[in-house]
């Protein structure tokens, strides 16, 4: 009978080890991309062996060079320009916002413009002239304001 009851704790051991097992498996835990960079960073930095940083981390060795071999793989492509960056949340709105300045400062041009147009059959040569010259001068200011907003992005 002893035999028995220590195959059964041996049953329950193995049973309970397997249950450990199962919820380990199935309660993995799931790293942000920053995170997995932070933990990169920090193994690269070698203040810890990798076993140290894996156990203070919960992760496998393995996982860390997967994440490690694709941290570099990322930094390569980067470099090689491979890769576009992709624009930030704040960058999207400033440009968005210089966007709508740009299409204020056009159709204040095209409304000068039509209106310099339509007056210009009924002035004055010489004031016609003036006036034109001045337009010309405006639309030259805001050419090079446009462009120098389109250059900066």
């Amino acid at each position: 009978m002893a035999t028995e009851t220590k195959k059964g704790k041996r049953a329950k051991s193995t049973s309970s080890e397997s249950l450990l097992n199962d919820i380990r498996r199935n309660t993995k835990r799931i790293f942000s991309s920053e995170q997995k960079v932070l933990i990169v960073m920090e193994g690269i930095r070698g203040e810890l062996s990798v076993a140290e940083l894996c156990r203070k981390y919960g992760i496998s060795d393995s996982t860390y060079y997967k994440w490690n071999k694709e941290f570099i793989e990322a930094g390569k492509a980067r470099l090689e320009g491979d890769i576009l960056r992709e624009a930030t949340s704040s960058e999207v709105q400033e440009l968005r916002f210089q966007n709508q300045e740009l299409k204020l400062v056009l159709a204040e041009l095209v409304l000068r413009y039509d209106i310099v147009k339509r007056d210009h059959c009924t002035m004055n040569p010489f004031v016609a002239s003036v006036l034109s010259e001045t337009i010309a001068q405006c639309a030259a200011q805001s050419f090079l304001y446009l462009s120098r907003c389109f250059l900066s992005v």
